[in-house]
């Protein structure tokens, strides 16, 4: 339900919307506060989240004269607020009219207040934010939707079930091939493979913050832990990226320890076990399950020489799960590019997978041979995959290769997988992937450009070099009706800088874009002036600096926020100079919820912070162009405006030992590090790749 819908025009309406909407966020019951007529101590509806309290007032405005919050009403019910008993951690403030940076900034302001007394934060949230945060709850959005818009529920409903099947009937013309395959096995360790690979097992390790103390679902990233009196008695992985992954659930009671790619090189390299690569073979029948067990297939696909990419590793207690994608599969017959998609409807496909253990060099026991846990085949260009449920997965059988290819001290398990794809069920195992921008990177567009370093340093040449006629494709005309990437209301969009002119200055190849109502623009661009006085603060000369840092005292959230909008106003830009920076969906809504609200997030989530290189103990101003690297198996976006470097984690919860330290922290002074630019790895290969013949440079770091 991606357009807005009106707010409940009924007061006891949008308490109960409310009540429904915090209720799902805790994870438990909220309540409304007594009834009307009864003093509520500025509490509409009240409840616990972990073991603190959480008061909302809920404010129904009719959208005519009286539509916006005041902020003698705020203070109003902030005061009220202090009376209520139990104490209140925090205070929310829920109304049905627009987003007002006014009342946002009132509501910062409170929260520092109150922090020095020991009293709750405060947060407003307004119609806009509510609805982002139900439409990020598809499970209750079906729950409430007709209750509180029975019209609009059925119209859209209606509208994303024919959306559906225009999806599915445009596969009909996708190609199937080529094909790969993305499994996960699990695995039921003995103790001593657990500590092999993860370590002790005298408590919960690895994670990347310690276990908290509150009760309720807490993520991390991938991983989720469920927490019932201080104690982890239940966690959870699944992959976001990977739509139709069966989540791994269980309870615990040691050990809960997760692997990216980058963490598993090391046992991968020393043949453990745990991590072994089965081979592949997938029989397609197209017309259904033969008739004879000597019948070959219409389609047969193999994994290749090229090995899988290990995408990482999960323990739960005993339990072990691993991710497996495996490159495109080769085909028999060679030429089958006759095949689309919807050939699978109606179809029967064997899946075999082959493991070759050796007991005396490495080896797992019957009772710990793999068993498949996801199975997921990516179809022609990955816009499509077929999934397949727990329920269909039950279907596999586990048993010796009955014809090995070696014999003696070699164990050779097999498991089988056989699904017939019925036609009325074909769209529950079709699932659409959105990947990341499928644009092709501007570095393969530039022109090459020579560099003087280091007292002249001039390294703009990628921007120089984006093509003109792909920045033509912008409209340059100085505003537009359109909706807001922001608010997503329609409104008049004015033509602006996708960064602030202050950090990269107005360019006639990288043309200004429509992206911003004047509201939203206006709220950014208090963001804006709060980052041009802290860049402007940075030291010209760096002499003795080297090696230690520049410290400020900045506010968090103002700091957060405005880093936060540079990286998703670089993400939502259209213009060739911004297609590198790539995020996924869900966490491009992230992030615009945040802005939304007002809000910075925790320092956890979306990591952020700046580097500055030192040139000869000077600050020199360069720009290069952003872009998404992988560092620790995770993404990180950078860009360099102003002789800055600033550093993006696209994960909630990165962990990165080198960069973590400077960090944006609540209650903690922001550190800057000074870095001579030599010592800045992709950096200084940047600049001898430029030196050295202008190639592209080397970016692996």
């Amino acid at each position: 339900m991606n357009e807005l819908w009106p707010s409940p025009t009924d007061p006891h309406a949008f308490e109960s919307l409310c009540a429904d909407l915090w209720g799902a966020i805790w994870g438990q019951a909220a309540f409304k506060n007594g009834r009307n007529g009864q003093p509520q101590a500025g509490v509409d509806i009240y409840g616990r989240y972990g073991d603190k309290w959480i008061g909302i007032q809920c404010k129904q405005r009719n959208e005519l004269l009286r539509s916006k919050l005041t902020c003698a009403e705020f203070d109003e019910e902030v005061e009220a607020a202090r009376r209520f008993r139990p104490h209140l951690s925090r205070f929310i403030v829920a109304t049905t009219g627009p987003t007002d940076v006014v009342i946002q900034e009132a509501a910062r302001k409170v929260t520092e207040e109150h922090a020095q007394q020991g009293l709750f934060e405060v947060e407003v949230w307004s119609w806009m934010d509510i609805w982002a945060e139900l439409n990020r709850r598809p499970a209750l959005l079906q729950v409430v939707g007709p209750v509180y818009w029975p019209q609009l529920f059925i119209v859209a409903s209606e509208k994303s079930n024919r959306e559906h099947t225009e999806q599915i009937l445009q596969a009909i013309h996708i190609p199937l091939l080529p094909c790969r395959i993305f499994l996960t096995l699990r695995i039921e360790a003995s103790d001593e493979d657990l500590a092999r690979v993860y370590g002790d097992q005298l408590g919960f390790h690895r994670l990347v913050h310690p276990p908290s103390d509150a009760d309720g679902r807490h993520h991390l990233g991938d991983c989720y832990l469920d927490f019932k009196d201080g104690v982890v008695e239940e966690a959870g992985f699944l992959r976001r990226k990977h739509p139709g992954y069966n989540i791994f659930h269980r309870n615990v009671v040691h050990t809960v320890s997760r692997f990216n790619a980058a963490k598993c090189r090391k046992p991968l390299s020393e043949n453990e076990p745990l991590f072994f690569q089965p081979l592949v073979t997938l029989g397609l029948y197209c017309g259904g399950r033969p008739r004879s067990p000597d019948t070959p297939p219409t389609l047969l696909l193999k994994s290749g020489v090229d090995p899988a990419n290990l995408v990482g590793s999960c323990a739960l207690d005993n339990t072990v799960v691993v991710d497996f994608e495996y490159p495109p599969l080769t085909v028999s017959p060679p030429d089958a590019s006759g095949f689309s998609i919807t050939s699978l409807r109606g179809s029967f496909i064997q899946l075999t997978l082959d493991f070759f253990y050796i007991r005396s060099i490495a080896c797992l026991p019957e009772q710990s041979w793999p068993q498949l846990h996801n199975f997921q085949l990516l179809l022609g260009s990955r816009r499509h995959a077929l999934t397949f449920s727990l329920d269909d997965l039950g279907k596999q059988i586990t048993r010796l290769n009955p014809k090995p290819i070696v014999r003696g001290d070699a164990v050779m398990p097999q498991i089988i997988f056989e699904c017939e794809i019925e036609p009325e069920k074909f769209e529950q195992h079709l699932v659409s992937v959105t990947e990341d921008r499928p644009y092709p990177s501007v570095r393969d567009q530039i022109a090459s450009a020579a560099v003087e370093l280091p007292s002249e340093l001039k390294m703009d040449s990628p921007w120089h070099g984006v093509r003109t006629a792909a920045a033509d494709s912008i409209s340059r005309s100085a505003s537009i009706d359109a909706v807001c990437s922001l608010c997503e209301q329609r409104s008049t969009i004015n033509a602006c800088s996708v960064v602030p002119e202050y950090l990269f200055p107005e360019h006639p190849r990288i043309p200004k874009e429509h992206i911003l109502c004047s509201s939203c623009a206006a709220r950014i661009a208090s963001w804006d002036e709060y980052g041009k006085r802290v860049t402007q603060a940075f030291a010209e000369d760096l002499t003795g600096l080297e090696g230690r840092g520049l410290v400020f005292e900045a506010d968090y959230a103002e700091l957060r926020l405005w880093m936060l909008s540079l990286l998703w106003r670089m993400y939502i830009a259209k213009g060739p100079a911004w297609l590198d920076v790539a995020l996924m969906p869900c966490d491009a809504d992230n992030l615009r919820a945040l802005l939304l609200r007002g809000t910075p997030g925790h320092a956890g989530e979306y990591p952020v912070g700046c580097i500055l290189p030192s040139f000869d103990d000077k600050h020199l101003d360069f720009s290069f162009q952003p872009g998404c690297v992988e560092r620790l198996g995770e993404r990180l976006i950078r860009a360099a405006f102003r002789g800055i470097l600033f550093f993006f984690w696209i994960k909630e919860d990165a962990k990165d030992e080198e960069l973590e330290p400077f960090h944006i922290r609540p209650d903690q002074n922001w550190v800057v590090p000074v870095v001579d630019w030599k010592d800045i790895d992709f950096l200084r290969h940047w600049v001898e790749a430029q030196r050295d013949g202008g190639g592209a440079a080397r970016d692996n770091v």
